[in-house]
């Protein structure tokens, strides 16, 4: 049934795609990037591939597939990893696999992506390499001072890999050739450079080294900060094909754990500031790669918590950063909070100066929601005098009232908008209704994804009722493939799905379960866009049971829609044809017109007991 599936490794056996299909725990792997909870039977969350703030994502365990009602997203845990990850469906495979404890053995084949498993052994080498440096009793020396005088310990030093790069112009090339990497490869990789020369160095001189590494803890690039002069004082791998920074957190892979026991992500700024609050036991901070925080990041963030608390050093450009952070890490539904440092102080001389209790109650207790901040903020800016400039402010903050859940936080510092700003509560009130009216409006547009099945036209309903019993049953499968003729599927992607399931039950393998996951795995393979249509099809509530007059009553609707769709053709073509007085082809069209209305009308009642009636506007 399954097809071997090649990818990087070799070919991966098609009874070790089955079986990793079946032992993936499909709740722990989407928990790792969506918090979930647990509701009956299912579990629920906030949708990783769109923005939400009401949960429409949901995971069955007994399903092995998630769907999101919100945008249509579903699958089985190979589509998740591909949609993620950005996997090939072998990657995504190999990764859930990893996850299961399953081994796949490596073969000899055709690879899918062996440029990106060559930069990862690029950089897991160079991370040894730096790190082996800075343990060397004399070349890293210096870097170790620098270390101690940040007050960064050995243990932490081991946790995040820290290194140094000698100063030498082309000591990694060199190590890198001895073990086998040509020098193009160090250079495409973005560990090396080109002088104007053409001459190739080492891109990271003289430098602290920190590993940047994935979710999955892999190293993808290094940030550097030079020791003594030179410049830039920060310097970070150049984009590549596993690096870009605007996707990535520093210190993600070793937080996830902190954050989720937590329950929210501290955001700092810097590398030493993360290092200094996990050695501080502050284990769920995270920041950004000196850059401004992107909706990316923030993304990266919702997928582990649903709350976070901004903690940049406490001067202009500390003040600045958070202002701008507000609307993205919001934009991603996440709830904010803001630990506003001491003036002149960042998170690693706070915690040095005052300790880990201190920092972390300056994160909880001390810290303020995203509205008591903007609004002191923007009142202390604006200065607002008349009832004018303050309804301006009112209408910038209102959009933040508007998204708390609760009617009674909305309430409350509705109150408190109106008791800072001298304006009537009334008005504050008034204007949240508008923005909820019109957000409702927006939501309404959205949600056509989740239509119930009695909205849809009878063919459709047909349709994706033999599929959704074609997935259950492999023998009933076999049976509907052969009574359901060539181009008798409402949609093109239907008749994909048919074609896959048709080899799939012709290549059937014993000790391979048919299971509508199964099939997923099956057709997923093959085809992305049809497989997303399937997992919405597993994913509905399909009440029908497959009795023989249920069986016949939807194909007799499938097949009606058929005929339907080519009578109204070929009555198009007659008109066409009438027009430039072609009468021996009008005549041969109206022939062909009267026996396909015969055999619709034959279609029309079920063969099934009581002639039941079918129709597009009838039940199928």
């Amino acid at each position: 049934m399954f097809r071997q599936v090649f990818g990087v490794g070799g070919p991966i056996p098609p009874e070790i795609v089955a079986e990793v299909r079946e032992r993936a725990d499909i709740v722990e792997v989407i928990g790792a990037y969506v918090a979930l909870k647990k509701q009956g039977q299912q579990y629920v969350g906030l949708c990783p591939f769109h923005q939400e703030r009401t949960p429409s994502f949901t995971v069955s365990p007994q399903k092995q597939m998630f769907y999101c009602f919100g945008c249509g997203a579903g699958g089985n845990v190979f589509t998740f990893l591909m949609q993620k990850e950005n996997l090939s469906f072998p990657e995504a495979v190999r990764q859930a696999a990893e996850k299961a404890g399953i081994f796949i053995p490596e073969a000899d084949g055709p690879g899918e992506d062996p440029r990106k498993e060559k930069l990862l052994a690029i950089n897991e080498l160079a991370a040894k390499f730096y790190h082996q440096m800075l343990a060397d009793p004399l070349r890293g020396a210096e870097a170790r001072k620098y270390l101690a005088g940040r007050k960064v310990k050995l243990e932490a030093i081991k946790k995040f890999s820290l290194g140094y790069a000698p100063g030498g112009p082309e000591e990694f090339l060199a190590f890198a050739a001895r073990q086998g990497f040509s020098p193009g490869e160090v250079e495409e990789s973005g560990l090396a450079v080109r002088t104007a020369d053409g001459r190739r160095i080492d891109r990271f001189r003289q430098r602290l080294i920190f590993p940047i590494t994935d979710r999955r803890g892999r190293v993808i690039g290094f940030g550097g900060r030079v020791l003594g002069e030179g410049s830039p004082k920060y310097l970070n791998t150049p984009e590549t094909v596993l690096f870009q920074k605007r996707r990535l957190l520093y210190g993600l892979s070793q937080a996830a754990a902190g954050i989720r026991q937590a329950g929210y992500a501290a955001i700092v700024e810097g590398y030493v500031d993360v290092i200094a609050a996990h050695q501080y036991g502050i284990t769920w901070a995270v920041a950004s790669l000196g850059t401004a925080l992107t909706l990316e990041q923030a993304r990266l963030i919702r997928e582990v918590t649903s709350s976070v608390c901004i903690a940049y050093d406490g001067d202009r450009a500390g003040e600045a950063a958070t202002w701008r952070g507000l609307e993205i890490l919001q934009q991603a539904g996440l709830q904010v909070r803001i630990a506003e440092m001491p003036v002149g102080e960042d998170p690693d001389t706070f915690l040095q100066r005052y300790g880990s209790q201190e920092f972390q109650e300056l994160l909880e207790r001390k810290s303020r929601w995203l509205i008591d901040y903007k609004l002191e903020k923007l009142a202390a800016n604006q200065k607002p005098r008349g009832v004018n400039d303050k309804m301006k402010l009112v209408e910038t903050i209102i959009p933040d009232l508007a998204r708390l859940e609760h009617p009674g936080e909305r309430i409350e510092y509705a109150r408190v908008v109106s008791e800072r700003l001298g304006v009537s509560m009334a008005a504050v009130l008034a204007e949240m209704e508008y923005l909820q009216k019109q957000d409702k409006k927006v939501k309404t547009r959205d949600t056509k994804t989740g239509t119930a099945l009695q909205a849809l036209p009878a063919h459709e309903r047909a349709q994706g009722q033999l599929l959704a019993w074609m997935v259950q049953d492999r023998d009933l499968g076999r049976r509907l493939l052969k009574e359901v003729p060539a181009g008798a599927w409402a949609d093109p992607w239907a008749e994909r799905i048919a074609m896959i399931m048709a080899t799939a039950i012709g290549e059937g393998q014993p000790g391979i379960q048919w299971s509508p996951a199964t099939v997923l795995a099956v057709v997923q393979g093959e085809d992305t866009e049809a497989a997303q249509r399937l997992a919405e099809i597993i994913w509905r509530p399909w009440l029908v049971p497959a009795t023989e007059e249920n069986i016949n009553a939807n194909l007799a609707c499938l097949k009606s829609f058929a005929l339907r769709q080519s009578i109204d053709t070929l009555k198009q073509a007659i008109r066409q044809a009438e027009e430039s007085n072609r009468e021996q082809e009008v005549s041969s069209l109206l022939a062909e017109v009267i026996e396909l209305e015969k055999k619709h009308r034959s279609l029309r009642f079920s063969p099934g007991k009581g002639g039941r009636e079918y129709s597009e506007t009838g039940n199928a």
